[in-house]
Formats: structure tokens, sequence, C-alpha cells
């Protein structure tokens, strides 16, 4: 999965956008790894991030991911982003993937 991460996020460059401000506010909602986080950190250092991740397998590399690259201003949030306030089910796996959307039918729910 980090190759096509990689590819699309690095090489497309599908998370490029213009500002004229040089440290943007970013939400990342579903932050995964965090390979956007590191893409927006090369093109806007000085970028204030707030990275959603609800897997813990991800969060811990996402947490790893940052904290190795010394990144400042990144604040990691174990949560999932919803229109819903409360607990809701989510659903995981072991290929770093997971949803609110528990017709994914992911092999386990937590």
């Amino acid at each position: 999965m980090v190759p096509i991460l990689y590819n699309h996020i690095f090489e497309k460059e599908i998370y490029k956008f213009k500002s004229k401000n040089n440290r943007p506010k970013i939400i990342d909602c579903g932050s995964n790894i965090g390979m956007a986080v590191l893409y927006w950190k090369k093109i806007f250092p000085n970028a204030e991030i707030v990275a959603f991740e609800p897997s813990k397998m991800n969060f811990k590399a996402l947490k790893f991911n940052i904290e190795n690259n010394l990144f400042e201003n990144v604040n990691l949030v174990n949560a999932a982003v919803s229109t819903k306030s409360g607990k809701q089910e989510f659903t995981d796996n072991d290929a770093a993937s997971g949803s609110l959307f528990l017709e994914k039918a992911l092999h386990k729910k937590i």
C-alpha cells in the first residue's frame, strides 16, 4: 500500500493546493500512516496540521512518522471524524484500512 500512497501523494500530487499563506491550517480526516502530512510539511513546513486517525495500528505508525521527522505544529488525534457525536463502531483490519461504514465488512469491529 505504501508505494501506491507515495505515487498518488508525492508524484501525482493529489493533495496539492496553492496558498498565499505560508502557514495554512490543514485538517486531515483519516490520516492513515501520515503520508499526506509528510507531503504537506514538505511544501508548507510551517503549516498547522490536525491529523485524525481512528485505527490504533495506523495511529501508531502515524505518530512514529511524525515524531521521527521532528515535525512541529502537528496535532495527532486518535479518533474518527463523523457527522454524529459520541461513540460509533469502527471496522479495522491488518491491511491498514478502516471505516465508519460498517457495510465495508472489514474483519474486526472496534
